[in-house]
């Protein structure tokens, strides 16, 4: 996990009211933590990644019982950023 993902991770918490109604894209989410945070608090996120085994375990995480998201579930929330969004 990214170093400073803790300290993003604050700083959203904080900041919440910034993410009211946005769209927020990660690129590079890795495991995903500070992206499926904000997803709480933001309309969308896209959260994305070069490695489709990452791609595949940020599908997981998001579906886990103990997060719930809203527009984070369909199949373009989770692209390899080569790809690019249709």
């Amino acid at each position: 996990m990214w170093p400073d993902a803790e300290v993003l991770c604050h700083w959203i918490v904080l900041n919440k009211h910034i993410f009211k109604d946005k769209s927020v894209l990660e690129v590079g989410a890795g495991p995903g933590l500070a992206g499926l945070l904000a997803a709480h608090y933001c309309k969308r996120v896209v959260l994305t990644d070069l490695d489709e085994k990452v791609i595949k375990l940020l599908r997981i995480n998001a579906g886990s019982k103990y997060i719930k998201l809203d527009g984070c579930n369909d199949s373009n929330s989770f692209i390899d950023y080569r790809s690019g969004i249709n």
